[in-house]
């Protein structure tokens, strides 16, 4: 019923404007952004970059809509957008999860 979203950006400020916009629209209730460093390959090269990590959290059935509009308007070419179904949590946390969404 419950889901996170993980994704990252390349700087605070980026991820601000994904938080606010998907905010704004009602498919997350808040946002964690935390500094990270990523290795990865990219067009055959070894990457590694300062980053920012972004958890997202809603209901299952915004998940759709949400890695859609991610998507859209993220700046990478090709973001990381991953959903993690919640099995469990604080009753009144979820709650609010769900109050805020509708």
């Amino acid at each position: 019923m419950y889901s996170v979203i993980y994704t990252t950006a390349a700087d605070e400020e980026d991820a601000v404007e994904i938080i606010r916009h998907l905010l704004e629209k009602r498919l997350i209730a808040c946002a964690n952004i935390f500094n990270i460093r990523s290795l990865y390959r990219w067009n055959d090269e070894l990457r590694q970059d300062d980053e920012v990590g972004v958890i997202l959290k809603t209901t299952k059935d915004k998940v759709k809509d949400l890695s859609n509009e991610v998507e859209r308007i993220h700046p990478y070419e090709v973001p990381c957008v991953l959903a993690l179904d919640i099995d469990t949590g604080s009753k009144p946390f979820l709650q609010w999860i769900q109050d805020e969404t509708s």
